[in-house]
Formats: C-alpha cells, structure tokens, sequence
C-alpha cells in the first residue's frame, strides 16, 4: 500500500502550506504517526515540520535523509521549533558527534535537524517493513 497517499496538503490562514492525513487513513498510519510523535518529540502533537518528514519518508524511502542547505531554514526550523523537540536534538548530536564535526552555530543545528530527521526515517522503515509499502500500487 502506498501511505503517502494519506496525506494531503492545506493552506493556512497566512497562506502558509502543510500536510494534514486524509480522513480515510487507516489506523495503522495514524498510529505510526502518533507514535513518532509521542516517542521521539515529546508529544507535540500535530507539528507540521513532523507530518512533512513523515510524508517525504514513506514517499520515497529509498532515499537518506538530509539536513536543510539554507542557513535560513535551519534557524527557521530551531525557532520554531526549539520548546518542543529542536533544542533537544541538537544537544544530544553535540553529545552524539561531538563539537569537531562542527565549528559554528549553523552546524550544531544542521546535525541536531538531521538527528531528528533520521529518527522519523527510521521509524518510517521499521513501519514499512512491518507493513510493506510500494510507491508504485
């Protein structure tokens, strides 16, 4: 089954986009969803930055993750994110990865983004190959 199909994207108030699930999505993925929420970033339910990697994971899971390119982006995603889950991830890739692989604020950020990005994917994997998934049915 091709999961992704659940998701569908919004426009809010602003005009700003994000993915919602589908009323139809079956339990599983709903649960899959949650449970990435709850387990790996302290239950901020919903956070739209969470639902888009989820969705980029089971579209196309052949692909690894990777952290923003734009400084920008980066310090985007710590502002807005930082209370609920960001700050964390990236303290623990300092502990993870130490201070050498990085020598700026940017870097720390980009590590602690791609931590938390390469959580969602694996939890994403370990669904798919309890659940199996083609992106071509």
């Amino acid at each position: 089954m091709n999961y992704s199909q659940y998701f569908m994207k919004g426009a809010r108030i602003n005009g700003e986009p994000y993915l919602f699930s589908h009323q139809e999505t079956p339990d599983e993925l709903r649960e899959l969803v949650q449970s990435i929420h709850f387990d790996h970033f302290f239950g901020c339910l919903p956070n739209d930055w969470i639902y888009q990697i989820i969705y980029e994971s089971l579209a196309f899971p052949d692909e690894e993750p990777e952290a923003d390119i734009w400084n920008h982006d980066l310090a985007r995603w710590l502002y807005e994110n930082g209370n609920a889950y960001a700050f964390e991830y990236c303290d623990e890739a300092i502990e993870v990865m130490g201070c050498g692989v990085s020598d700026n604020i940017i870097g720390f950020i980009s590590n602690g983004q791609l931590l938390a990005k390469q959580r969602i994917y694996d939890a994403v994997q370990e669904f798919i190959n309890e659940h199996g998934e083609s992106n071509d049915q």
